[in-house]
Order: structure tokens, then sequence, then C-alpha cells
């Protein structure tokens, strides 16, 4: 028994002064492993050493509460310095083992916020963006009172990827704010800085990133990349031999490591056309590879390898290697069939890399299959460039603004231009009615995207499964930032205004958090990115009848198309742009917008040699039809068909009531449709003159026939002092028709800065403009017409694929469905006339077309009116919306009225009859 006892006594001090020398083993270990982490200039040496010290100081720490906060910094410690080295599935595990750690010990969510953050970093790197958005809205979550610079810059990079740059400045911006406000190191500003003047390289405004890329060089700090982004602005600019100038400076160590440099120099040469440099620098990219898994940089590599080999017409190496880009650029997908693409666009992450590699896919499949005039390359290819639509269409969706919307739509209208021409080639060379039904689609899901995608996730928020407060609180994001903008155009001091632009930059930031939290319910998300389409069988069965037809044009790069679609067929011309149409055109808008009285109308011949290119060849296809549905494109918005005259010197108007629309995804059923107008808001402020300038507002022309414009109207009338802004937004939510006869001011240059002029309210400050960007952020579901008399209603800024940026547009952005609008500066007494007339014909049931096209007849034909017979006076108006059997409840009533007289006459003498026979 002593001996035993002996044995244990000997065993125990043995184990503890085992145990205290693995605890100071352990500690060794651990303060090692930190002076190596923390060394001022790391190399991968010691970025190896400190790793292994961790992870052993892992291995011999047990589980614990007294040990947790230790084992949480190695693995945290460990991911962050594999991550560095380009580990990056090594460093996730290490993260998870971290957040674990934290997670089971309680350690406090504040420490769960770097390891959420690296690990969003490296789902960047691994191309997994969906899981670094995830990860990074978890850390951002972690820290609600303390948000980090660097988090806003990674938001702001993942904006970046996914082509939204506008958004991805204000994430920047806000970084480097936050960056300032810590106290961070010149090496951290820099890196916002550089990325705010890369978001400014891709938006194409190149001097102001140049002059910061140029203010960074300055620093000192990480002159290479700086270089090379310098390189990339002027390979942007269609420069090469400047790139190669500023890629000349990068040193030797960075070249041979680095992607970029050898993609950006290999770009460079085959701008040049020196293919044979260009494949040997691009091969590089591929060996120097630093990071394992996906690589969005590969995936440029690869594209521009494909793009060599399609010049080369070597049309089969160039689908290998854009099959390669596409694999790299997408998360999910690991195919190296030529034939086949991805498919799930309404999930994964937004880039828009992907969709230019599909387009350049499509594109050569197109020219194999004239190669070799095999089936399978045309199907493929039709196939690849709608793959590359759904991508863009989900891009589209997945922005929070309408900046990055306008400018990647017009990014993507040039592959719906090729697309569209290659689907009616190959109904030219076929016949085949799928390709012709097929172009119509693409020709009009390319038509005024954003608006559609805005109108779309209007309408889903109204019944969706989002919490109230969600809603209210971007509604009262959008409403502060709607005043911001007024307090801007309001202010001189350009102090306070740059003040104000830093609040309207938090605003869009906490904007486009707000997005990402709405994303989170299925059903609004599901309904939002599900896919769109034009559906020919609802625009020929409940858009169409037999009295109508829809005519859409559509600009090549050197021809128009024209779609002509009844209600039992779809047909297709083109005609060819040359000087005499573009000519014509230029001549005739400018004659009608610059009128003088008492001149005489000079545009009949354009207006003839307009009919022949845009009427004449669909003339037998409206035979027999009463209203033609129009959609016009590019610089077709400015044109008022109605003018167009036939050999004849007739006006289209005389034959047809004319409709336009932005796309014809906008139509709706046609049907017995009614507006009351006794239910009606008339606004007249300027009937008699205002003096501007003493109360410091503008001066505008008095109105005096406003006031008659609408007086077949009933409901509530604001004439001078009482059609004030205010008054306006108080009441025009519990009206049918807005009646507005006043002046507007389109802004080409900012639209969302276009006015309509009430009447000054001094009492408020003479807040009397109306803006776009306040009509953005109301709403105007429960209206069903607005004329809008003022004057550019439907003028403003032309944007590619997506119209023209008006006041009208914005009416129908906040829910308007049908408008009468004016193209340019109207003359009051004919407006005035037209309207009345135009109120009249409603009332006897005629639909909304009919009644302005039977107002302008009876303008032309008044003798009293000889004055105003030109076009010019009465073309501005035009009606925007949808097909429409009725025009007014009192038309309908008669109607019933009649139909009610009829069937009693009937059953009058069927008893009549009866009472005979018995």
């Amino acid at each position: 028994m002593i001996r035993l006892s002996f044995c244990f006594t000997l065993i125990h001090l043995l184990l503890s002064f085992d145990c205290a020398a693995q605890k100071k083993n352990i500690k060794q270990l651990y303060q090692e492993a930190e002076s190596y982490f923390n060394t001022p200039s790391p190399t991968a040496h010691t970025d190896s050493v400190a790793i292994k010290r961790y992870l052993q100081t892992a291995s011999l720490l047990s589980h614990s509460k007294e040990n947790a906060l230790m084992l949480f910094n190695c693995y945290e410690r460990a991911g962050i310095l594999k991550q560095e080295l380009g580990f990056d599935h090594e460093a996730l595990g290490l993260f998870k083992k971290a957040i674990d750690v934290c997670l089971k010990f309680k350690l406090g969510d504040s420490l769960l916020y770097n390891p959420y953050v690296y690990s969003g970093n490296s789902y960047y790197y691994l191309h997994n963006f969906d899981s670094a958005k995830y990860y990074l809205t978890k850390a951002e979550n972690s820290l609600p009172q303390n948000q980090d610079a660097h988090l806003y810059n990674s938001f702001g990079v993942l904006h970046f990827e996914a082509g939204n740059y506008t958004q991805s400045i204000n994430h920047f911006a806000k970084a480097l704010e936050m960056a300032h406000l810590e106290g961070n190191v010149d090496k951290d500003l820099s890196i916002f800085k550089n990325n705010i003047a890369s978001a400014l390289r891709r938006l194409e405004l190149y001097d102001s990133a140049i002059v910061i890329y140029k203010d960074i060089l300055n620093l000192g700090i990480r002159a290479d990349e700086i270089n090379i982004n310098l390189g990339m602005v002027f390979l942007e600019k269609q420069e090469p031999d400047s790139t190669l100038l500023y890629l000349s400076k990068v040193e030797d160590s960075i070249r041979r490591k680095s992607v970029v440099y050898h993609n950006k120099i290999g770009h460079a040469y085959f701008l040049k056309g020196n293919y044979t440099l260009a494949e040997k620098y691009l091969q590089k990219s591929l060996i120097t590879r630093t990071r394992e898994g996906k690589y969005d940089r590969i995936g440029f590599a690869y594209k521009l390898l494909g793009d060599i080999y399609y010049k080369k017409n070597d049309y089969h190496k160039a689908l290998d290697f854009y099959q390669q880009s596409i694999i790299q650029l997408d998360y999910d997908f690991n195919e190296d069939n030529i034939l086949l693409n991805p498919k799930n666009f309404d999930l994964g992450f937004s880039n828009f890399s992907l969709f230019e590699s599909l387009v350049a896919k499509a594109m050569c499949l197109y020219d194999l299959y004239g190669k070799n005039n095999d089936d399978k390359y045309l199907s493929a290819s039709i196939n690849t460039f709608g793959a590359a639509f759904r991508k863009a269409d989900f891009i589209n969706k997945s922005f929070d603004n309408e900046d990055a919307r306008l400018f990647i739509g017009q990014k993507v209208f040039k592959a719906y231009q090729e697309g569209v021409q290659l689907l009616l080639k190959s109904y030219k060379a076929t016949g085949h009615k799928k390709y012709l039904e097929n172009a119509f689609y693409w020709a009009e899901k390319s038509k005024a995207t954003a608006l559609a995608v805005s109108l779309k996730e209007n309408q889903i928020k109204s019944y969706s499964d989002l919490p109230d407060s969600l809603l209210e609180q971007e509604r009262n994001l959008k409403f502060n930032l709607s005043r911001l903008f007024l307090k801007i155009d309001n202010t001189e001091n350009e102090e306070e205004i740059e003040v104000l632009k830093i609040e309207v930059r938090d605003i869009q930031v906490a904007l486009s958090r707000l997005q990402d939290k709405l994303h989170d319910y299925p059903e609004y998300y599901r309904k939002k990115f599900s896919y769109d389409s034009v559906a020919l069988p609802f625009l020929q069965n409940k858009v169409l009848d037999r009295h109508s037809a829809l005519l859409s044009y559509f600009n090549c790069d050197t021809s128009i198309v024209l779609f002509v679609l009844t209600n039992s067929d779809l047909k297709c011309h083109q005609v060819p742009i040359d000087d005499s149409y573009l000519q014509s055109l230029q001549r005739l808008e400018k004659g009608l917008r610059h009128f003088a009285p008492g001149k005489a109308y000079q545009g009949s011949a354009d207006s003839k040699h307009l009919y022949q290119r845009l009427i004449l060849p669909v003339k037998k296809d409206l035979s027999g039809k009463e209203t033609v549905i129009i959609i016009p494109h590019q610089r077709l918005n400015n044109l008022p068909f109605e003018v167009l005259e036939n050999e004849s010197g007739d006006y289209f108007v005389k034959d047809y009531g004319v409709i336009y629309q932005y796309a014809a995804s906008f139509l709706t059923a046609a049907g017995q449709r009614s507006v009351d107008l006794q239910n009606a808001l008339i606004v007249a402020p300027f009937t008699e003159a205002i003096k501007g300038a003493e109360n410091g507002i503008d001066s505008f022309l008095p109105l005096p026939f406003s006031s008659m414009e609408a007086d077949l109207l009933g409901g509530k009338r604001l004439d001078t002092k009482e059609a004030t802004k205010s008054n306006f937004l108080k009441y025009k939510d519990s009206v049918a028709v807005i009646h507005l006869a006043t002046h507007s001011i389109a802004n080409s240059e900012d639209p969302s800065r276009s006015f309509i002029a009430f009447h000054p309210d001094l009492a408020k400050g003479n807040n009397y403009k109306l803006f776009a960007h306040e009509l953005y952020n109301t709403s105007m579901s429960q209206t069903r017409l607005a004329f809008l008399s003022a004057c550019e209603t439907a003028q403003g800024k032309l944007i590619s694929g997506e119209g023209i940026m008006s006041l009208s547009r914005a009416f129908a952005y906040a829910g308007c469905p049908s408008m009468v609008t004016s193209l340019w500066k109207a003359e009051d007494h004919a407006t005035a006339f037209i309207s009345q007339r135009f109120y009249t014909y409603l009332r006897e049931g005629q639909g909304f077309a009919q009644a302005l096209k039977l107002a302008k007849i009876d303008l032309m034909q008044d003798p009293d009116y000889a004055q105003f017979h030109s076009p010019s006076y009465w073309s501005h108006l035009v009606f925007v919306g949808s097909p429409q059997a009725s025009g007014s409840s009192q038309g309908l009533w008669y109607y019933v009225i009649i139909g009610s007289i009829v069937a009693g006459v009937f059953v009058f003498v069927i008893l009549r009859r009866f009472g005979r026979t018995s």
C-alpha cells in the first residue's frame, strides 16, 4: 500500500510537471506566432511559419472556456494568413472553426466581425459572390453601431463586380470617410481612393479617374498597381500605346506574378493587332495565377484568347476559350461542351463579365454556322444569346438605383441589336416563323428596361410578403433623398452643397443595404427575379382586335426594322438608314418645334419622305384598321407619326387613332374601361401674369386660355393662387383624372431635375417646382388619365435602348397608365381647343386615342382656327397608354341606356307575337 501510494504521488507530480511544461510550450508557440503575424514586413516565409505555430498552439489547447479566446485567435489569424497566401478554401475552414468557438463559448458578437468579413473576402476571391455577400452582411449585423471602413469597401467591391459602379462609388466614398475618422494610414486610404477611381473609369469618366490615380502615385504608395490601373484607363479609351507606356513602369517582380498585368498588356497588344504577343502574355496569365478555384481574372484572359482566335477565324478554338471563360465566371457551371450554357440566372451573383463572354460566344457560334451551315451551331448561337439576355435581365433587377440600370442598359443594347439581326437573317434564309417571333421578343425586351423593372418592383411590393416596416423605411429614405435634392437645388453655398451630397451618398448606401434585406424574403425575390417575356398570344388575343395593329420600330446600325403585329399575324420589313432619311428626320423635327406664327409650314416634303420609309411598307397590313399602336425607337421617340403624309398629302392622323407606348411589354388588355370625368383635378397656375423676379422665382408667361382647357371636367379646380405644388400633392391621390395646364421645363443634362411649375407658395418658401425625382417617389396608381398640357412633358434626354427621360416617363414610373403629353412648347389657344374637344369626345364614349384624333381633326377643319392648322400647333400632343374601347363613364352609360331600350323593344315585340299566337 505504501509503494502504491508513492507511485500515485510520483505520477501526479510528473503529470503536473508535464502540464506546466505544456502550458509553457503553448504560450511560447503562441507568442512566436504573434511575433510573426505582427512583423512590419511580412513575407510568404514568415506567414507560413506563423500559420504553423498558430495551428500547433490550437492542437495543444483543450476546448474549454478558459482557452476559448486563444483558440479563437489561432484559427482566425491562421485563416487571415492563409487568405493572404491565396489558399482561400483552407482559410474558410479556419474561419469556420473560429466562428464555431466564438458561438460555442459565447465570446461575444463583436469577435465574429473579423471572421465574417474575411470569410466574405475569401468567397469573393473564389468567385462565389453570393456567399461573399452573405458573410459580409453577417459582419455588418454583428457590429451595427461600429461599422468598419473595410466592410463598406468590401460591399463596394461587390457592387463594382456586378457592374453597379454608381453604388460602388457610394460605398467606397463612405469607406474613405470612415477611414479618415478612424485615423487609418495612407496605405488604407489609397486603397479606397483607388477603388473610387476604378469605378469612375468604368463609368467612362476617364479624366476624373486619372486625377485620383495620379494623386495616389504622388503619395509613393502602391505605385505598381496604380500604373497598371492608369494603363487600364487608356485601354478603355482604345489607346494601347499609352497603356504600354504605363505598364512599362511596373516592377519586374510584380510583372512575373501579376495576372492583371499580363491580362492588360495582352489586351493592349490585341488592340494593336499583334495577336502573337497578345497570346503570349495571356498564356502567362494562365500560368501565373496565384489563387485556387475559379478566378474572374483568368476568365478575362480566356475571353481575350477567344477574341484572338475569333479574329483569326479559328472559330472552334475561339469557342473553347470562350467556354473556359464562362466556366471561370460562373461559380456553378463546369461544362466543357460548347453547345451548353449556364441555365439558372434567377439565382447567383450578377457578374457583367459573364454576360460579355456569353455574347462573344454567341457571335462566334453564328459565324461558325455561316461557315459550315450546321444547324446545331445556329441553335446554340440563339440559345447563348438567350442565356446572355437572361443574365442581363438578372443584372438589371439586382441593381438598386436607376442610374445603374440605365448605364448597364446601354451596355447591353448593342448585344440586342446583334441578336435581332441574327434572327432576322435566319428568318430570311429559312422562312421559319419562330426566328421572327424571337426577334420581336428580343427587340421589345431591349426597350425601356429600367422603367419596366422599376414598375414591376413597385407592383410586387404591393402584394408580396415584405414587412410594412421595411417598406416604410424605404419610403422614408426615398423621401429624404428627394428632400436633399431640393435643398441642393436651392443652395448656392458650395460648402453646404458638399455636405448635402455626403448626406445623399449615405442615404443611397442605406437604400442599397435595405435592398439586400428585401431580397431575404423568398416570395418577393422569386417574383422580382422571374424572367419576363413579351407574350405574343396575349398581345394578339387581349390587346389587339381586328380594328387595331401594332407597329414596333427597332434601330439597327444601318437599317430600321418594322415589326407589324395584328391579331392574326406578325410580319417584318427593313428599311435603310441613309443620309436622306436622317436629314428628313432632322429637318422635320426642327421645323415642327421651331415654328413662328404666320410662317408657312415647310415640312410636307420631309413628311412624305418619312411616310415612304416608315409607313408605306406596312400600308397593306393597316388596311381596315382604326387604331395603330406605335412603339418608336431611338430618335423616332421625338417624331409625332400623326404628321406623316401619304401620297395624296393626307396626314396619318386622319385615318388612325394613334397610341404610343414604351415597349410592347407595357401594353395591357383592351376592354370596356371607363374613367369618371367628374372626379378630376384641374390645375391652372398661370391664367394671370406672375412677376417672378421680385419674389425670387423664375418668370413664366401667362397662359390665359389654360383655365378653359378642362371646362368639361368635374371635380377639384386649382386656379392661380390655389394651384400650388402642395395642393396638387394633397389632392392627386383621390382623383381619376389629372389635367395640368401649366409650364414645365425639361432638363436634358440631368432628367431628374426636369420640373412642372406651380403657382409660387410664398408661405412655404416658394416651393413651386415639382421635380421628376419627386414623381419617382410618389404613387399615381389611382389615376386613370393624366393630361399633361404643360410644355415639353415628353421631352428630355434620349438614352439608347431606354427612350426619352421625360416628365411623362416619371408619371409612368409613378404608376399612371394613360397620358396625353406634349413633345414641345405648346400654343396656349390651340391646346385649349384640342383639350376641350378631347373631353367632349370622351363624354360621347370615344376611347382616348380616338378622342385625341378627332379633336386634332376638328382643329384642322375649323375655319375660325385657320392660323392653327399647321401640324406644329396640334401634333405636339400625343397619347401614351393602351387600347381602350370606351373613354368615359358617361359614354358607357349612354351605351347601356341604348342597349336597354333596344332590349326592351325586343321583349315587347316577342310578347306581342306570343300574345297573338295564344
